[in-house]
């Protein structure tokens, strides 16, 4: 390799100088041409080769980086090429994307095995930020000093911030989300129109709604309400679970409804979850069910398409109590 660069270096008319980035490329139509200096072409003659052929008009033995070195760069040994910032190693070459000049092949200021370490470095040092002047750190100090919040305001806070609420402000926040519909973009949500029980009850995927309509036609089921949430314990770690909703039977009988995925049935959360709340049923009278997809709807046909949707009709809730 040496005895190439010492051989080309002889001849080379940019030996130690090198035409630069800004002399040996220019943009032509769809492609960029690239200057071919006699010495190193084929043709023994200067020229312009655009990108496609740049490697056919080169002499035997030449490739791109050769190229580079002896033209752009100007060294005349493979030791002169650029070395890495942090380890010292030779640079990596490669096509680099330019703004201005699109794609012209040169080398980076790391090598292969420091190039995570480039990208970290840039990356502290987007994150580092402006530093503040010593007047600014000063007038931030005074404004801080005396400023405490009293116990009323910290628990008016909006929730994000890193403080601890007391039981009773939990089980406020609980008892005021009960029957609200959080905006959640892969789930269908909205309010079902009851007709039946004179009421607006909100749903927050669309088995709930299937659900809702077919209890707006069952003739055994004679109210239906949102349950209060209910606190359990994980650890030292209080929860609340917000059930779906608590459903009463011509006999008298109550109903705890919750509608799940199958896929979701026995993830940790929501064993917690029911555990929760089938002591609570348990302490209430109440019946616990849970319904999948598989319950709320009957199996298609071999002739109906594939995204059809039937409703079970004939659900009848005391079948799906254990």
């Amino acid at each position: 390799m040496n005895d190439l660069y010492e051989y080309y270096s002889k001849l080379n008319p940019f030996n130690g100088v090198g035409l630069g980035i800004e002399n040996y490329c220019r943009k032509s139509g769809r492609f960029w041409e690239y200057f071919i200096p006699s010495f190193i072409n084929k043709n023994n003659k200067d020229a312009w080769a655009k990108g496609p052929w740049l490697l056919k008009n080169l002499k035997e033995g030449v490739n791109i980086q050769i190229y580079f070195d002896l033209v752009v760069l100007g060294i005349s040994s493979v030791n002169d090429r650029p070395k890495c910032q942090f380890c010292g190693k030779e640079c990596m070459f490669l096509f680099i994307r330019d703004p201005k000049k699109n794609r012209y092949p040169g080398y980076k200021t790391y090598c292969k095995n420091c190039r995570y370490r480039h990208t970290a470095e840039l990356n502290s040092i987007k994150l580092k930020g402006k530093p503040l002047s010593e007047e600014n750190k000063k007038n931030l100090s005074l404004a801080k000093k005396g400023k405490k919040l009293t116990e009323e305001q910290r628990l008016k806070r909006p929730r994000g911030y890193h403080f601890k609420l007391s039981e009773e402000a939990k089980e406020k926040i609980s008892k005021s989300k009960k029957g609200k519909i959080k905006s959640r973009n892969y789930y269908e949500s909205g309010k079902f129109v009851s007709t039946k029980f004179n009421t607006e009850i909100g749903y927050l995927s669309s088995y709930e709604k299937d659900f809702l309509t077919i209890i707006e036609s069952s003739h055994y089921i004679v109210d239906l309400s949102i349950p209060d949430p209910i606190k359990y314990k994980i650890g030292d770690k209080s929860h609340y679970y917000y059930p779906d909703f608590l459903v009463t039977t011509l006999s008298g009988d109550k109903f705890m409804v919750e509608i799940k995925a199958k896929n979701l049935l026995n993830t940790e959360k929501v064993i917690n979850k029911r555990l929760a709340g089938k002591k609570w049923c348990r302490k209430n009278n109440v019946k616990y069910i849970t319904l999948t997809e598989d319950d709320l709807y009957i199996k298609r046909k071999f002739y109906e398409r594939r995204d059809s949707k039937r409703l079970n009709r004939s659900l009848y809730l005391y079948d799906y109590y254990v």
